[in-house]
């Protein structure tokens, strides 16, 4: 059985892959992360099951990566995407994968970078007008606020239009 040390190496081969080509994530096939712990181990019928699944999974930890899907999730046809931890990438699946409030901020937020704009309830079928700046006003504070919004502006001009 591989050792943790043989772990770490594969993890460290994998670290050096987005260091070389400078990216915070890449795509793998999980057989290829078997084929490397194969090599390093001297072992050729090793197989990562869900032990050595999650240990490789505390190796990637150790040099700042993260997987997703989780090795012990997959199998040996699958494809998993390693990224850095704390990189966009992560903060962007963690958005994706763990609902909560700020991450729905978050995911907002670059689907705003993404898209340019983004109008969550813009109709999408074909003559679906444009919403006007009043319309999306009107939307997103009520007529009561908005009064209340103009006279806080402390411009006569404004208060009577």
């Amino acid at each position: 059985m591989p050792s943790y040390d043989n772990l770490i190496q594969v993890a460290r081969s994998v670290k050096r892959d987005l260091d070389h080509d400078s990216k915070a994530f890449r795509s793998y096939e999980r057989m290829e992360l078997t084929s490397r712990l194969r090599t390093v181990s001297g072992e050729p019928t090793t197989r990562i099951k869900l032990s050595l699944g999650a240990d490789l999974e505390r190796a990637l930890s150790d040099q700042g990566l993260r997987c997703y899907p989780r090795l012990t999730e997959t199998t040996t046809g699958d494809r998993i995407r390693i990224f850095r931890a704390g990189s966009t990438v992560g903060d962007l699946l963690d958005a994706v994968l763990v609902p909560s409030p700020d991450h729905d901020r978050r995911l907002a937020e670059a689907l705003k970078k993404f898209k340019g704009t983004w109008e969550w309830d813009r109709g999408s079928h074909t003559g679906a007008s444009e919403t006007t700046a009043a319309e999306l006003f009107a939307k997103l504070l009520p007529r009561g606020e908005q009064l209340e919004y103009v006279r806080s502006l402390d411009d006569p001009d404004l208060a009577t239009t």
